[in-house]
This record gives C-alpha cells, sequence and structure tokens, in this order.
C-alpha cells in the first residue's frame, strides 16, 4: 500500500524560560495538536534501562485520556512531553499511544506514525503507515533519541517528536482533531544527577567463529572486555562441517545458532553453550535443514518473532525460514554481497554491512532495512569504520545496547558504534582472528 498521507507540521518554536518563582516551562504548538507543559521525569518512564536514576521535581500531570465519542475520532499519546535526561544516543526509543475512537462511517481506517529528531539538529521524518486502526489497542512508535552533545557543557535544547494521523483507505487524514503528538526534550534546567549505575549482574559469554576458508572454522569464545580469545572447538573441513559464516542467538529457545555452508546437511545447527553438561563446548547439532538448501552469509532473530529466522544469500537477498518446517522464502530481493545483518534489539530495523560491489568484498558499506518501510526497504547509511565481517546488539545491560562490530581490515579487532552519530564508541584490542560470525552476550 502506498503511503499517500503526508503529516502537516508547519512550524516548531522552542521557548525555554527558568522563573524563579514557578519553575521551569516548556511548551511548543504546532498545527496537529497542542504540547503539554511537563517537568523533568525519570528514564524508566519511557522503559529504558538507565545509566542514572533521576529524582522527577514533580510528576507531570497525564495526558487526559479522551472520552470516546461514538461516531468521532480520538487518538492520544500515553504519556505528555515529557523532559528525560538521556545522556549517550538511543536507538529505539519508544513512544506508546492508544486510539479511544473511530468515525462510525468511511473505513477501514490506519494508523499513519512519524517521528523525527527536532534539535540540535532537525532531521529527516520516518512515516509509518501500514497498521490497522482498532479501537483500544495501543500502538508502539520506535524513534531515535540524538544524546546529549557534549554534556554537562551544552546550552542547547535537544528534542525527538512523534507523531499519529488516522487516515482513511486512501491516506487522507480522517480529522484534523484526530492525531496525536509527543515530544521527549531536555534543556540545560532539567536535573540530570549524576548516580553509579548498578552493575550488570548477567554472566554471559561473548561467541564467535574464527574462519579460515577451505581450512576449517574455529567455534571461539570472546571474554566480556572483547580483548581475549579462546577455542571451544575446532572444526577442519576434512571433518565435513566449515565455512561457518553467520552466528545468532535466539532468545525464546535461549539457543545459539549457526550456519555450517559445508555441512552434511545444509541447515540450522545448535551450538552447545551450556557449563553444565558433559557435551563439549561448541558441538554442532541440526536443528532444522533447508528447502530448498543454499549458502548463508547473514543470520539473524527477531527478539519479537519466534516463529522464523533472517538470512542472507549473497547475490539474491533477504530471506525468511520457517522455524517448524525449514521452508525459505524470498523476502527482499538484492544483489549485495553481505558480511552480516543483526536485528536491533527492538526488532524494528535489520542492520546490515557488506559490499555492492560484485567482485570486492573488502568494502565498509552499511545499510538499514526497514521491513515497514513503503518505499525502499532498503536505504544506505555512512560506512563503518572497517571492514565489517560480523556483527551484533549485545542486550541492554551489557556496553549498554551499543551495536558491536568485527572490523577484519585493518584492525582485527572489535569495536562499538553510535548508530545516530555515526561513529566508534570504543575500539578493543585486536585479537588476530577471522571473525566471520559473533554473538554478544550469551547467557552462561
Amino acid at each position: 500500500m502506498k503511503n499517500k498521507a503526508i503529516f502537516s507540521i508547519i512550524g516548531i518554536v522552542v521557548v525555554v524560560g527558568l522563573l524563579a518563582a514557578v519553575g521551569l516551562a516548556l511548551g511548543k504548538k504546532d498545527n496537529t495538536e497542542s504540547r503539554v507543559k511537563a517537568s523533568p521525569v525519570c528514564e524508566l518512564a519511557i522503559n529504558l534501562t538507565p545509566k542514572t536514576t533521576l529524582t522527577p521535581s514533580k510528576t507531570p500531570t497525564p495526558t487526559k485520556t479522551p472520552t470516546p465519542t461514538p461516531g468521532k475520532c480520538a487518538v492520544s499519546f500515553d504519556l505528555p512531553d515529557t523532559a528525560i535526561c538521556v545522556k549517550d544516543p538511543v536507538t529505539g526509543m519508544p513512544a506508546t499511544f492508544t486510539v479511544h475512537s473511530l468515525p462510525s462511517t468511511g473505513g477501514p481506517f490506519f494508523v499513519q506514525t512519524d517521528w523525527y529528531i527536532v534539535l540540535p539538529k532537525l532531521g529527516p521524518h520516518h512515516y509509518v503507515w501500514t497498521e490497522p486502526a482498532i479501537v483500544g489497542k495501543t500502538y508502539t512508535i520506535y524513534g531515535d533519541w540524538p544524546g546529549i552533545p557534549n554534556f554537562p557543557n551544552y546550552n542547547g535544547t535537544v528534542e525527538n517528536h512523534y507523531g499519529v494521523n488516522i487516515v482513511d483507505n486512501n491516506g487522507t487524514p480522517v480529522s484534523p482533531n484526530c492525531t496525536g503528538g509527543l515530544d521527549f526534550y531536555w534543556t540545560p534546567y532539567v536535573n540530570c544527577p549524576e548516580q553509579t549505575p548498578t552493575p550488570s549482574t548477567t554472566s554471559c559469554t561473548n561467541w564467535g567463529i574464527d574462519e579460515k576458508s577451505g581450512t576449517g572454522s574455529k567455534v571461539v569464545k570472546i571474554s566480556q572486555d572483547l580483548s581475549t580469545v579462546t577455542l571451544a572447538k575446532n572444526y577442519l573441513c576434512s571433518s565435513g562441517f566449515c565455512e561457518i559464516e553467520s552466528m545468532d542467538y535466539d532468545p525464546s529457545r535461549k539457543t545459539l545458532f549457526v550456519v555450517p555452508n559445508v555441512a552434511p546437511t545444509r541447515g540450522l545447527y545448535s551450538v552447545n553453550t551450556s557449563k553444565n553438561d558433559n557435551i563439549a563446548d561448541g558441538t554442532l547439532t541440526l536443528f532444522k535443514a533447508f528447502n530448498p538448501a543454499f549458502q548463508v552469509n547473514g543470520l539473524s532473530f527477531k527478539k519479537s518473532d519466534s516463529s522464523k529466522v533472517w538470512l542472507w544469500r549473497n547475490g539474491h537477498g533477504l530471506y525468511t525460514m520457517d522455524l517448524s518446517t525449514g521452508a525459505t522464502t524470498l523476502d527482499y530481493a538484492s544483489e549485495n554481497n553481505v558480511e552480516s545483518i543483526e536485528w536491533d534489539n527492538q526488532s524494528r530495523y535489520l542492520y546490515i554491512s557488506g559490499s555492492s560491489k560484485t567482485n570486492d568484498y573488502k568494502v565498509s558499506e552499511f545499510w538499514k532495512y526497514d521491513p515497514m518501510s513503503n518505499t525502499n526497504k532498503i536505504t544506505s547509511l555512512p560506512n563503518l569504520p572497517g571492514v565489517t565481517h560480523s556483527m551484533d546488539f549485545a542486550p541492554a545491560d551489557y556496553l549498554n545496547g551499543s551495536l558491536i562490530g568485527y572490523n577484519e581490515s585493518p584492525g582485527k579487532n572489535f569495536y562499538t558504534y553510535d548508530l545516530i552519530n555515526n561513529k566508534v564508541i570504543m575500539n578493543y584490542p585486536n585479537v588476530g582472528i577471522n571473525g566471520d560470525a559473533f554473538a554478544a552476550c550469551i547467557p552462561d
């Protein structure tokens, strides 16, 4: 369905004032929704894993829930405009809204959502128009937060905006009143007390593949500081298993999986990671054969969907595999040669590293796949810092949920990456492997 609807958002005025008697008020208005004054609230209010726990100066007044009126339309976000202190960039910051009522005639109706960064630098709109509007249903929009530049010395405002329209089958807004909007924002007046985060108690191990084409594949463990590699099991090609170029963890099955491109049976294999059994670490067991079978260069599970796994086949594109039948289906055709794919922690975007050049794999190109886009589902992002053979998103309590990549060339090292500002957060030491596959912080 093509997205014909366009949000009519004209102008955003930011007024920040410090009133000695009454404290901070920040308000804005555009032509689609009225803005609500809000006081600083803690990060937990938007379901983020906080680095610091904030003590709100007062609890903001909740947005009044519209009273459903038969024959009329009402939609609202579940929070008012909200001040937050989130210093680092966040990919996939959630905002929820609820459809309270819909017109009695003229359906079917759909929700059209949008988000964009307002400040410190205006970003592009991200429109989505795919879901039917259902009375009483709560929906979630995942947007990005740019982080607070040069904190605590930044004197400007940081803000992102979420919006929703109810549209008809032709993409036409139902009513100027059937819209909703929400802003998360930060100003220098928002309280950001420094507190020590509670250390993670998660016991986990990073896993990977040290691949030498034509010789063998080593299943390896990587320390939490991403600086030490130890061998779990070595598979020589002569043994029947090698050319393992993809790996990912399925949280619903609590199982680590790989795809050996040389194997007695082409398919998805589980990797033994348990310390509490008599099976050697790194032992592979066939979970489900492919039908039809093909070489796989990328593997990723959505955290929100345990029914299938996503696979990349170079020269052909993105496939899904039904985990109950093994059936593989082409989802998106592409001739790109890919090194790694990975869904983010919100299961919103699939990130892809590789090369668009047919005969040159030594390229650090980077893409984002948006399954809900009505136009180009795969868009180009700025190049990664090196030829990234593997990557994974850390869980929230390990390295702040960052994207971890393995720079095969020139560094032979792991790095964490800021997806909002397109830059390396930290480079880790050279570990000297051919890291063709990687899975972050697999529970012990």
